[in-house]
């Protein structure tokens, strides 16, 4: 950055740079795929720069991941990483954001997904925890949904 800090670089900058070391991790994941220190490396980078154009590449980058080797499941992890952009799942009080909830449209889609993963081997875990993942998101979007209705019923008793 020669006398810049982070804060002070530009937009284009730093992508060159989060590129630059985007290709380096995938260097070490052709090496060994499933390097939980190389994909956390790689959520690092994405989730600090928060660039549309990094969140969009890192679902396809998944899945070239998820169709070189269909069982690794951070190649998966990383697939739902990227979709949701970061956020983290949703809990059991529902305090996530309703930005990083999937629509009943992408959830479809991503169930699919996950099935014709879970067709290519139907012993492996990873797309039917996959499969898992989206259905409970959409679940706990319905009950939350239902909470929100009964609380304004009953504001309006």
């Amino acid at each position: 950055f020669k006398g810049k800090s982070v804060q002070e670089a530009d937009e284009e900058t730093l992508l060159s740079v989060a590129r630059k070391e985007l290709n380096y991790v995938d260097k070490i994941l052709d090496d060994d795929s499933k390097n939980y220190h190389a994909w956390s490396h790689r959520q690092w980078i994405i989730r600090t720069l928060d660039n549309p154009h990094l969140w969009s590449t890192e679902i396809e980058y998944s899945h070239s991941k998820i169709l070189s080797d269909p069982r690794n499941n951070s190649a998966w992890s990383q697939r739902w990483f990227a979709l949701h952009e970061g956020s983290p799942i949703i809990t059991a009080n529902n305090n996530s954001s309703s930005k990083s909830i999937l629509s009943l449209e992408k959830a479809r889609e991503e169930a699919n997904y996950a099935l014709s993963g879970a067709r290519v081997d139907p012993y492996n875990e990873s797309p039917w925890r996959y499969l898992v993942g989206v259905l409970m998101e959409q679940w706990r979007r319905r009950d939350a949904r239902r909470t929100e209705e009964e609380d304004a019923d009953a504001d309006d008793t």
